[in-house]
């Protein structure tokens, strides 16, 4: 598929690490400062000012650390159903986010440490009829969560350490799942954890030919039989808890890959959210970050697996034709056309 050739070259210019498991790991636990909003447009000049500040914002490259130890991520990304997270962790790899890459599975490059939760999962879910202000009720699978979870940071951070990482600069993994469990990291990482949380235009996701995760979940969230259902009513339960999070995140995978690369600052927004360090979020480096992505951009807004103008009328006309008015909320949220391919102004404002 195309996304392994970005896969491909981002990894390339990495230097690989191998891992190791021992019992305890260190990092240091810091507070983030919430950037402002930049325009998709907005030259790099006008970002980061001649002193290397970020206008409005902390510079990317300040990692607010503390000298307390503990396994919090930093931040972990998550998505909904092929949004697009694989290519998002690629990116931020090369700009100077660790994580531990002999844990990650061969195509997806999802954390194999995070992958024992999914039972858990389902269990909160349908105990808590997909409703994230009750998980934490939970006496049984939550705190069970909670303890696994910890424990896979652990692991993680470790990892990490041990290949010559440095844990006092921004690390994490990607799980695109745990974005069903985004209450258990509130607990296990008492929210000094940051969440990317990456989104792609549902007609899209819906038709991806990756639904493993719609097919493990579909059941426990509203029982639903409908892919556009379940991108509907994922978005709108996260949306509904998270709004007013300082915490969490969105990123349209679109805003990534359809800008011109020479004067998108979408990714700019990721380095500071995720505070990665200078030189890593240099404008040459995301510059060649965000050329290769755009690349791909035949891939993305109804494109995919060269789908025809035909195809795609019939993606919105299944859209149009839904009753669940969840997916038009949603969308509006995030910020995609419901009436045709195309983005709009997010309504939410997490949205970066």
């Amino acid at each position: 598929m195309a996304k392994s050739g970005f896969m491909s070259h981002v990894r390339a210019v990495r230097t690989p690490l191998s891992c190791s498991r021992v019992a305890l790991a260190v990092l240091v636990a810091h507070v983030f400062h919430e950037g402002s909003a930049i325009t998709t447009t907005t030259p790099f000049s006008a970002v980061i000012s001649s002193s290397g500040d970020a206008q409005d914002m902390e510079s990317p490259g300040q990692f607010s650390g503390t000298d307390d130890t503990s396994s919090k991520p930093t931040t972990i990304i998550v998505g909904v159903s092929d949004s697009g997270t694989r290519g998002m962790e690629d990116a931020v790899m090369h700009l100077g986010w660790q994580t531990c890459e002999q844990a990650l599975t061969h195509n997806a490059l999802d954390s194999t440490y995070t992958m024992n939760l999914k039972s858990a999962a389902r269990s909160l879910l349908q105990k808590t009829g997909h409703n994230f202000s009750k998980q934490h009720e939970d006496v049984s699978d939550f705190p069970n969560a909670v303890h696994d979870e910890t424990d896979d940071a652990t692991r993680t951070a470790e990892c990490i350490r041990s290949s010559g990482g440095d844990l006092t600069k921004p690390w994490g993994y990607k799980q695109p799942y745990h974005i069903l469990l985004l209450p258990v990291l509130d607990s296990a990482f008492e929210r000094k954890t940051k969440y990317l949380l990456v989104a792609r235009d549902p007609r899209d996701s819906s038709s991806a030919h990756n639904q493993i995760q719609f097919r493990s979940f579909r059941h426990s969230v509203n029982d639903v039989k409908d892919r556009l259902d379940y991108w509907a009513d994922v978005w709108k339960m996260v949306l509904d808890y998270y709004e007013d999070s300082d915490h969490a995140r969105i990123i349209r995978i679109e805003d990534l890959v359809m800008p011109d690369p020479e004067t998108n600052s979408n990714l700019y927004k990721v380095c500071n959210f995720m505070q990665l360090p200078q030189p890593y979020c240099s404008q040459d480096k995301v510059v060649t970050v965000l050329r290769k992505m755009h690349s791909f951009s035949g891939e993305y807004m109804g494109h995919h697996y060269e789908f025809t103008s035909s195809d795609r009328e019939t993606l919105v006309n299944k859209v149009l034709a839904k009753t669940n008015q969840g997916l038009f909320e949603s969308m509006d949220r995030l910020g995609y056309n419901v009436s045709e391919f195309g983005l709009t102004h997010p309504s939410s404002k997490i949205v970066l």
